[in-house]
């Protein structure tokens, strides 16, 4: 047998050679750095030994899971946020339509209640004794109506006119009167007292191209009574007070002083003051009928009612009768023994619901079993 020599340059003995082999992959084998070989998963681990990683296979198209999720989820949203929109305008428009067939059912409900109190009053005119019976009335004039329509709570009241100082024709001294009856310093009365006047010429006067403004409650073109406040400006006005509301644009006049004087003021009637209904406030407005006369007509008429100015008369203390005997001539146009024009107001609402319905109507006692409804507002 042979021997090899050793390398002449190192001196190393010879290494004996290694034959290749190939791994279960099929790759070829590589020289190791022994002489030896080493396959391709070997050099792989020396690689990666080394600090030399390789790169990773790129991800194959069509194959991203992660970004279909995230589609899946925006496209839930989306999906989420429109029947969401669309939930809330179907509720939008149901509760609209039941708020609209809420306000229909409550106007309809006033208008019964106006019916009824209409019918009331045809039924005691129509009675024997009327006239009597109507003087005797007081006010309310007949029984007051509380009712139901379906689930509206309906309240009716019809009120005499002559029970109450007309707004439009009223002089200074009846509110002058008025006022320090109702418990205000003379002075403070005779201030408010102009300026309501001073505010009905303005209203007379718009007509002939004064500018004024209103306030709430002006009956607008149409009959029907619009919410206005007196700062929306001028608006075209062809009288003087049409709402005792409007007494609230009067400077001076207050939301206290107005909830104070309001139940004595009307728009509507002559003028005249029904001895037999009226209230110790207003029967003060009349020419020599103090707070002792006042009192002393409301007691008198609980036995019986006055049919004449000599009943009135009558029945005063005997201090105040020598003044309304020299006052007969202004007395005797101011006062009246029954009602003529008359007031209804009806309400309907729905007990738990912000709906409401208000009517007022004048209406005319003209004698015999009919009545004449002279004006009808709806609010």
């Amino acid at each position: 047998m042979s021997r090899k020599s050793a390398d002449p340059f190192t001196g190393e003995p010879p290494r004996r050679a290694v034959p290749a082999v190939k791994g279960s992959s099929g790759a070829g084998s590589v020289p190791g750095p022994d002489g030896g070989s080493r396959t391709a998963p070997s050099v792989a681990r020396a690689r990666r030994a080394a600090g030399r990683v390789d790169a990773p296979a790129a991800a194959t198209p069509g194959r991203r899971p992660g970004f279909a999720l995230l589609a899946v989820l925006w496209m839930l949203v989306l999906i989420g946020a429109i029947a969401a929109g669309f939930t809330a305008s179907t509720r939008a428009d149901r509760l609209a339509t039941a708020n609209f067939r809420s306000a229909a059912m409550a106007r309809w409900a006033a208008r019964a209640g106006l019916a009824r109190q209409l019918a009331a009053l045809d039924a005691q005119l129509a009675g024997p004794g009327a006239a009597r019976a109507m003087s005797a009335a007081g006010d309310p004039v007949i029984a007051p109506a509380a009712f139901r329509v379906d689930r509206v709570v309906v309240q009716a009241v019809t009120r005499d006119a002559r029970a109450r100082l007309q707004l439009n024709l009223a002089d200074a001294t009846q509110f002058v009167r008025l006022f320090v009856a109702l418990g205000y310093q003379e002075d403070v009365a005779r201030m408010l007292a102009r300026r309501i006047i001073r505010r009905r010429e303005l209203l007379a006067g718009a007509g002939q191209g004064v500018s004024v403004r209103r306030g709430f409650g002006a009956p607008t073109a149409e009959g029907d009574v619009a919410a206005r406040d007196s700062s929306m400006g001028p608006l075209p006005i062809d009288g003087p007070y049409h709402d005792v509301a409007e007494l609230r644009a009067v400077p001076g006049i207050t939301p206290a002083v107005f909830r104070v004087i309001a139940p004595y003021l009307t728009v509507a009637g002559d003028g005249r003051i029904n001895v037999n209904s009226a209230t110790a406030p207003v029967l003060r407005t009349l020419p020599a009928i103090g707070q002792a006369a006042a009192t002393a007509l409301i007691e008198r008429r609980r036995r019986a009612p006055f049919n004449t100015i000599f009943d009135v008369i009558n029945a005063l203390p005997r201090n105040d009768r020598a003044a309304a005997r020299r006052a007969l001539a202004a007395l005797g146009p101011r006062i009246a023994f029954g009602p003529r024009d008359v007031e209804v107001h009806a309400t309907a609402s729905l007990p738990g619901a912000p709906i409401r319905a208000e009517l007022h109507a004048v209406v005319r006692l003209v004698g015999g079993p009919r009545v004449t409804v002279l004006e009808v507002v709806e609010r």
